[in-house]
């Protein structure tokens, strides 16, 4: 009991951040337009020519980026936000392992391409 007294002004709090509405709308118009790039720009313009299926690809991806600005707009409180529990660790280790692995990648061509 006397050890819980001790360390309990110590006890760590998980970190919780929650982004305002303006935020919010910023993010999402962000991915929305990376979204529509891919969608238009990679698979309708580029990727269609070897596969069929990527029409419907490019459609997905487009009705994606239309949602992607239509729900926060409509949805005021619509928020990105982190908090404690599973979910958020394996989004934050999922955009991490994303980051570092576009980031060797770079890395590994520009090293090749030196070497050539």
């Amino acid at each position: 009991m006397q050890n819980c007294k001790l360390w309990s002004p110590f006890k760590t709090r998980p970190v919780q951040t929650r982004l305002g509405r303006d935020a919010a709308l910023f993010i999402s118009a962000t991915l929305a337009a990376m979204w529509a790039v891919n969608g238009v720009g990679y698979h309708w313009l580029f990727f269609r020519e070897i596969n069929p299926a990527a029409a419907l690809f490019a459609a997905l991806f487009v009705a994606q980026a239309i949602l992607l600005v239509v729900l926060p707009v409509r949805s005021p409180a619509f928020r990105f936000a982190t908090a404690a529990g599973a979910r958020s660790v394996v989004g934050l280790l999922l955009i991490l392992f994303a980051v570092a692995r576009l980031s060797g990648l770079h890395f590994a061509r520009h090293v090749a391409a030196d070497a050539a």
